[in-house]
């Protein structure tokens, strides 16, 4: 609303920047732009400060008050719109600074990643105050259901980004994130941002969407916290492997290297890196052959093989004795790393696979032999890191990139035995998409394949030690809660991690350092009802919210401004 022109105020207009009335209070006065802008801002800047790199998780619990009162207040107008998304595009770039640190043309990505994600704050508000000012729903229901469902619409949409979710802020407190096993980490999304909404409540001091005075809002938010906590103390009590003392188990050794990806410009300088790389990883891993001879698995993180696998469908034609020769490499570097051993052990590694005319970011387990025992190429690709949008139509956005033309999907989970326990490999971002790692754990186990452990190795040398790695463990902390499995997490640069089915980070790599971690794992004893339920709830729920507000704002009559 242009405040040049503003209507005369009246009592029957509750779009009027005047006193109106509403449930018998008199309502505020339409806040000014900076007001909004100001608003909008202080949300951003709490929510930024609840992630790493600063990491102030209990900010994240009041961090949506500020948005919850530009959803409650009366009216604000159309213009602020515009405003609450320039401060949702300043905390994306704030908080994605890392995507351009490797090369310049991720500049590109890192624009449009948040520009895009930052057309979903405003929408909140849209929303939101439609259900609140044209259908009288509460702000305590209707905020935390629009937020939800900005979670999940945002999780799948164009890939999906399910990183950075608000639930994510409080992963290293084990007792705050039990819930996820319920419906995912939009459980937990849902009851913070519900407290948010009662605060609200309490610093309002009277109605605000239907939701009353101090005491209920203080009440509802005490409540919310205990049953967080109290879910949370009893699951932590539960134990989640067998006590019998045959069960399984597998020792399995993390190496962590140290390498920031580089983009070299000459071939020499390609040889240079590749040596590098090659020499810290043989020597980390007969360090830990000859220290650890009962070893089972070895795993090397995501790209780190410097042989890659040749498909059988590549042999069809080209050169195929070349391409045989690779194959014969792959067994000598087995045979390197395990010599120093005092018994075989496997390798699950990440290297790049050829097919006829497919590239896969792959990963591959090497028996005990060093031939190559299983394989599993990755589903979920990383947009601008592993392909860039639109460039079959247009061609000439491969040459801008330093991907090329990219690689190739895989389609199917894949799982694989060693010393009775059953792995399941993921690779890079993989990890951050909750519905992808349920989806291909549940087919998994419809195969009778069910994995006891789930692996993610990557290569989280793209972002040179910055808050990424934080973020990316964060996603697989609340992978584990909501399988109710062990996952472990091989990064070249860091943060490897031996996360237990109740989200505990019982050990963690350095932050740009080299390490190798000594897991004994177990198979679980559990199952989730996410695993069960899956995204329903949310979808129901929280994306119904949106769909309910939407059609609100084209077939309601307006009663206010949303």
């Amino acid at each position: 609303m242009n405040e040049a022109s503003t209507p005369t105020p009246t009592s029957e207009s509750p779009d009027s920047t005047g006193p109106a009335k509403r449930d018998g209070q008199s309502l505020a006065l339409e806040p000014s732009a900076r007001m909004v802008l100001g608003t909008a801002l202080a949300s951003s800047l709490l929510l930024w400060l609840s992630f790493p790199p600063v990491g102030w998780w209990p900010l994240a619990w009041i961090a949506l008050v500020p948005m919850m009162w530009l959803v409650a207040t009366p009216t604000i107008g159309t213009r602020p719109y515009r405003l609450i998304w320039l401060a949702g595009l300043l905390y994306w770039l704030g908080t994605f600074y890392f995507i351009p640190i490797p090369h310049w043309a991720l500049w590109i990505g890192w624009l449009v990643v948040s520009l895009y994600l930052s057309l979903y704050l405003p929408l909140f508000v849209l929303l939101s105050r439609a259900l609140v000012h044209r259908l009288q729903w509460p702000t305590l229901l209707a905020g935390p259901l629009v937020w939800v469902g900005i979670e999940w619409l945002r999780s799948n949409v164009i890939t999906g980004m399910a990183m950075v979710c608000l639930s994510h802020t409080q992963y290293r407190q084990p007792i705050l994130i039990q819930v996820s096993d319920l419906f995912g980490g939009y459980t937990l999304t849902f009851l913070m941002a519900m407290f948010s909404a009662a605060l609200l409540t309490c610093f309002s001091g009277k109605r605000v969407g239907n939701a009353r005075s101090l005491t209920s809002g203080l009440a509802i938010a005490v409540l919310i916290l205990l049953l967080v906590v109290g879910y949370g103390y009893l699951r932590l009590q539960h134990s989640f492997h067998s006590d019998n003392p045959d069960r399984r188990e597998a020792k399995v050794a993390l190496i962590q290297g140290s390498i920031d990806t580089e983009f070299p410009t000459s071939q020499a300088e390609q040889m240079a890196y590749q040596e590098k790389r090659d020499r810290e990883y043989y020597q980390l891993s007969r360090q830990a052959a000859g220290q650890w001879p009962e070893m089972d698995l070895m795993i090397w993180p995501e790209s780190s093989f410097p042989i890659p696998d040749i498909l059988d469908s590549a042999l069809q034609g080209g050169n195929p004795s070349g391409l045989l020769a690779y194959r014969g490499q792959t067994s000598q570097v087995w045979s390197a790393v395990t010599a120093g051993s005092a018994r075989p052990f496997e390798m699950l590694v990440g290297t790049t696979a050829y097919g006829n005319d497919e590239i896969y970011n792959a990963a591959i387990l090497l028996n005990s032999s060093g031939e190559v025992a299983s394989r599993y190429f990755k589903n979920h690709r990383v947009m601008f890191g592993e392909y860039v949008p639109l460039s079959d139509w247009f061609p000439f956005l491969q040459d801008w990139s330093p991907i090329g033309r990219g690689l190739t999907a895989g389609t199917d989970p894949s799982s694989f035995q060693v010393n009775d326990i059953r792995f399941s490999p993921n690779i890079c971002f993989e990890s951050t998409v909750p519905h992808l790692i349920r989806r291909q754990v549940n087919q998994l186990a419809s195969e009778g394949k069910e994995p006891d452990v789930m692996v993610n190795i990557t290569n989280d040398g793209w972002f040179f030690g910055t808050s990424c790695l934080d973020l990316h463990l964060a996603c697989n902390v609340f992978r584990a809660v909501e399988m109710r499995k062990t996952n472990l997490v091989c990064a070249n640069t860091g943060l490897s991690a031996e996360i237990d089915p109740h989200g505990k980070i019982l050990q963690q790599g350095p932050r740009q350092a080299t390490e190798t971690l000594r897991a004994v794992v177990q198979p679980a004893d559990t199952h989730s009802l996410y695993r069960s339920v899956g995204d329903l709830p949310v979808i129901f729920l929280g994306l119904g919210a949106m769909i309910v507000g939407l059609l609100a704002i084209f077939l309601r009559p307006k009663t206010d401004q949303p």
